[in-house]
Formats: C-alpha cells, sequence, structure tokens
C-alpha cells in the first residue's frame, strides 16, 4: 500500500510544480503577423524612402533585399551570391545597414533580409569554399541585428535548372560518394552556418518559404531518411536538422509550407500546421525533436495572384458567385487560426510599394486590384482593430436602440432580460442619465437582442463597459436556428478586458462570421460570478454593423 500512497504524493508535486510554473509563465500567445513579400519587394533605400507610405496597410513586416557595392563599384545582391565562393566583405553593405538604421516603424517591425542557395557553385566538401560561405552568413546575422531586423528569409529554391544544391542526384561527386556521406557533410553545414549567425545574433528568427515540410512526400511514419535520395530539396532536411544541432535555444526557426499557395479551406491549413508540427519532426535526429517541438513554427504562403487569375489557371482559387476577397478573407481567416504567429503574402502581378524612378514594378496597386484586400488582410489578422475601424466610419447602427436611452418600465426597449433561473438574485436595471444598463449580483444572466442575418455574413460588434466589484463581463454573440432553437454553440464569440479598470469605461469590440444553419445572431450584454451588492457592470453604446454594406 506504499508505493500507491508514494506514487500519489509525487505525482501531486510535479502537478503542482507544473502548474506553478503555467502561473508565473503566463506570456501571452504570439500576435498573429502578416509579412510582405513579392516582386515588388523593397530594397533597403526604397524602404527607408516609402515606409510611411507603406504602414497604410496592415502589414507587420516585410521580405527585402540587402544590396552590395564592391570595391571596383560594381553592385550586387546579396540574396543571389550567398552559394559561391566570392567573400563578402561587411564594408560594402555599409549603405544598405545605414538606410535600414534609419529607418523607424511602430508597426511594420518583423523585417526579414532575404538570402537564396544561389548560385551553388561550392561543393558540399569544399572546407575552404563553405568556411566563406559561413563567414557570409554571419556578415548577413549581423547586418539583421544592426539595422533592426527580424532576421533571415532563407528561400532554398533551386531557381536554376542545373545547379540544385539541394538534390543528390545532380552532385558533381555523387559518383564518389554516397547519398549517406552527402547527408553528414550538408549536416555539418548546417551546423557551422547557424553557429556563424548564433554568434551575432542569438535570438534571430530563420524564416523560410519551406523548411522541412518541401519533404513531406518522403515521410515515413517508421523513421526512414531513405526516400529523401530522389528527392528534389532531400540534403535540405540534413541542413535544418545541422541547424537545429548548433542553435540555441532563442533561435526560431518558421517553416513558411509554400505549398499553401493552393490551399482552399480550413481543414488544408489544420492539416497543414500538423504535419509540419508532427510529421516532420521524423525528418530531425531524435536528439533535435524536442528543439523542433520548441523552435520550429508553422507558417503559410499566400499567392495573391491566385485571387485574381482567371478561371482555369493552374493558380486560381474562387467560387462562383461569390467576390474573390471573400475566398481570401475566409483563407486567411483559416491560416490565422492554424499558423503559430506568421502568414506571408506574396504577389507578382501588381503592387505595394511605389514604383520607384526607372523601376519595373507595375503601376497598379493590389487595392485596386482586389478592393477590399487591405480590409481583409486586417480583419484576418486583428479583428478587433478591422471591428473598430468599420464602427467608426458605420453611418448605422444595426440593433434597435444600441444606444440604451429609449427606457420603458426599467428596462431599454427592444432588449430582453434572461438570468439562471436556479440562481436568480440579479438585479438589471437601466440608467437613463448616461443611457446605461447596469446588472447587479448576477451569477448568469445578460441583456439581449436577436438579429436577422445570414450564414457567411460578417458584422462588427462593439460595446462600452465599466464594472466593480467581483465577476465577469463580457460581450456575447450567440446563434439560433430559423426554428428559433439555440445552434452552433462551436461558433460563439465571447470577448472579454485583456486589463479591466475597475471603475473606468473600457471598450469591447470584435468581429463575428455568421456560421452554416444560424438565421438569428444573438448580441449578449453578460456578467457572471457576481455576489454581493457591490459586484456590478454596466454596458452603454452597444453597436452593431455589417462588413460589405
Amino acid at each position: 500500500m506504499k508505493w500507491p500512497c508514494a506514487l500519489f504524493v509525487v505525482g501531486t508535486a510535479l502537478l503542482l510544480i507544473a502548474w506553478s510554473s503555467l502561473a508565473a509563465d503566463n506570456a501571452p500567445l504570439p500576435r498573429k503577423k502578416l509579412i510582405m513579400s513579392g516582386w515588388d519587394q523593397p530594397d533597403a533605400a526604397q524602404f527607408r524612402r516609402n515606409i510611411k507610405e507603406f504602414e497604410k496597410y496592415p502589414f507587420d513586416g516585410v521580405i527585402l533585399t540587402v544590396p552590395g557595392k564592391r570595391n571596383d563599384g560594381t553592385s550586387f545582391s546579396s540574396f543571389d551570391n550567398l552559394f559561391s565562393a566570392e567573400p563578402w566583405n561587411e564594408a560594402v553593405f555599409a549603405s544598405a545597414l545605414a538606410d535600414l538604421k534609419a529607418t523607424q516603424s511602430a508597426q511594420v517591425t518583423d523585417n526579414f533580409v532575404i538570402l537564396w542557395s544561389l548560385p551553388a557553385s561550392v561543393d558540399w566538401f569544399d572546407d575552404s569554399g563553405w568556411a566563406v560561405i559561413a563567414e557570409k552568413f554571419r556578415i548577413m546575422a549581423r547586418v539583421a541585428k544592426a539595422g533592426g531586423l527580424r532576421g533571415i528569409l532563407f528561400d532554398p529554391e533551386h531557381y536554376s535548372p542545373t545547379k540544385k544544391a539541394w538534390q543528390y542526384s545532380t552532385q558533381p561527386n555523387r559518383g564518389q560518394r554516397t547519398f549517406a556521406q552527402y547527408f553528414a557533410k550538408v549536416r555539418q553545414r548546417g551546423q557551422e552556418t547557424m553557429r556563424a549567425m548564433a554568434a551575432e545574433y542569438p535570438n534571430i528568427t530563420l524564416f523560410g518559404y519551406w523548411l522541412l515540410s518541401v519533404n513531406l512526400r518522403a515521410f515515413d511514419p517508421g523513421g526512414s531518411l531513405a526516400g529523401l535520395e530522389s528527392e528534389q530539396y532531400g540534403l535540405l532536411v540534413a541542413f535544418v536538422d545541422g541547424w537545429l544541432d548548433a542553435a540555441p535555444a532563442t533561435v526560431k526557426l518558421v517553416d513558411g509550407q509554400e505549398a499553401a499557395y493552393r490551399w482552399d479551406g480550413e481543414a488544408q491549413f489544420q492539416a497543414g500546421a500538423l504535419r509540419v508540427k508532427n510529421d516532420c519532426q521524423a525528418f530531425v535526429t531524435p536528439a533535435n525533436r524536442a528543439k523542433y517541438r520548441a523552435q520550429v513554427q508553422a507558417s503559410f504562403g499566400f499567392y495573391l495572384d491566385a485571387y485574381v487569375n482567371p478561371p482555369g489557371s493552374s493558380y486560381y482559387l474562387g467560387r462562383e458567385g461569390e467576390p474573390r476577397v471573400n475566398r481570401l478573407e475566409a483563407n486567411l481567416d483559416a491560416a490565422v487560426r492554424a499558423a503559430d504567429e506568421y502568414l506571408w503574402i506574396y504577389g507578382e502581378k501588381y503592387r505595394w510599394w511605389p514604383v520607384p524612378p526607372g523601376g519595373r514594378q507595375p503601376a497598379t496597386n493590389w487595392t485596386e486590384a482586389l478592393p477590399g484586400i487591405d480590409l481583409a488582410l486586417l480583419r484576418a489578422k486583428d479583428p478587433t482593430g478591422a471591428a473598430r475601424r468599420l464602427l467608426a466610419s458605420a453611418g448605422t447602427n444595426l440593433l434597435l436602440n444600441g444606444d440604451l436611452s429609449n427606457a420603458a418600465y426599467g428596462t431599454p426597449a427592444n432588449w430582453w432580460v434572461w438570468q439562471d433561473e436556479k440562481q436568480p438574485t440579479g438585479r438589471f436595471t437601466c440608467e437613463q442619465s448616461i443611457s446605461a444598463v447596469r446588472l447587479t449580483r448576477v451569477s448568469d444572466g445578460c441583456f439581449g437582442q436577436n438579429f436577422k442575418a445570414q450564414p457567411g455574413e460578417r458584422y462588427a460588434l462593439a460595446a462600452k463597459t465599466r464594472q466593480t466589484g467581483h465577476g465577469v463581463v463580457t460581450l456575447r454573440i450567440g446563434w439560433k436556428s430559423a426554428a428559433g432553437k439555440w445552434t452552433r454553440n462551436d461558433a460563439n464569440v465571447r470577448l472579454a478586458l485583456a486589463d479591466p479598470k475597475p471603475g473606468e469605461w473600457q471598450e469591447l469590440a470584435g468581429s463575428v462570421r455568421v456560421p452554416e444553419g444560424a438565421a438569428d445572431l444573438i448580441v449578449m450584454l453578460h456578467a457572471a460570478g457576481q455576489a454581493e451588492d457591490s459586484d456590478q457592470a454596466w454596458f452603454k453604446d452597444v453597436r452593431l454593423a455589417r462588413f460589405g454594406q
């Protein structure tokens, strides 16, 4: 009988330690962020010159280039000269670094310098050549840190039909060395480049348009890596595994899953996130799997051209009778929920940045080519901000007596009252002097109003609230069917204050999409957990507006 008791005591102690750790480390989840990329991505000079104009879009960061200037006066771009034996001198990036240091933005904060694995002219077994390449990684990490960038965007795509850094079958010495020998050497190069970067920038973020996810076709649940030998990017697995070998715990890796360009619907994004977080662990050595789980994030790429291309295009995402921007927003909304932190937006046909003098970018802006795209981007990543923006410009409040100024017999006209009949201790009153309602000592109850709505419609909602004493105050949205029955509880919305300030009026705001099967949108001014007369909550200025009216 001693062992079960002892195990119970030990288990309880461990559980208490775990809960204590959770309580002490109550850090919020990463805020979801949109990163701009594409054919019009700026260099450091344009980034500095046009950052204020770019801030009108809801992006949190941008992929940019850092050009260099050789001693002989010729220019080159860091992104297409990385995998060569030509050494870099840090001084050649002085002008670009000065532009980065001079660029200040409180909004566009998560910026990345892009590097390509080109021209792939150095053999993996060339120690002197790889010493040069590792030094280039070090220099660019130092530039990124000094320039205030979040890190490096590493694009491993081959872009060349003949020089393919990551494909075993195209290696010049494959006849003399096995795939296993190449795999081990590429892993070593990953270690060397990571050590070089981390020494300069210990908390760098390394963002890939893809990382291990590109090889999921070769996934073997049994753990065999044999299928990688014939894969176009099979050796990339070894390079990333080498990164994990040498990465300190402060380094973050992001698998951007460019394959998401064609994804359409929530199921694909959820499955993609699961495969990055779970299946891709099989590609790295067992000793690195805990690191992988802790330091690798799932992201998704959005190819904007797919939302403007004609039907029949190999890259076309659209549904008959639905505005293209609505399809984009639905997919963004699904991707935001599935991603760890980042989404990246890629476009070719149109632009975000102003056309520079002599530039070749198209003249048409994405907001002209796809009207409503800026609000769709904002709604996906910041529903509260989008709701506030819409409500500030909306001319009509869709709620009846939303300002709560019309009271009859002590209750606001057009609003009903409900409380839990098992604990009917609450009081529901109007305070006409301030056009507000008050809930006192309510264990579970609300003021409510029903509004007819159609599936697929999207609404912004806001209300001002204040409270004293104890209790939880929320602005809620529920759903009823055409038969008047509560439905789709999985789609209910609950808005609560992140930082309640007792006695002060604060605003709750958010947005909702009407789910299938719902016919009524139910607005509820809700309070719960109140037990004393001093526990009170007020609501006023309740507003509802529809997006796209």
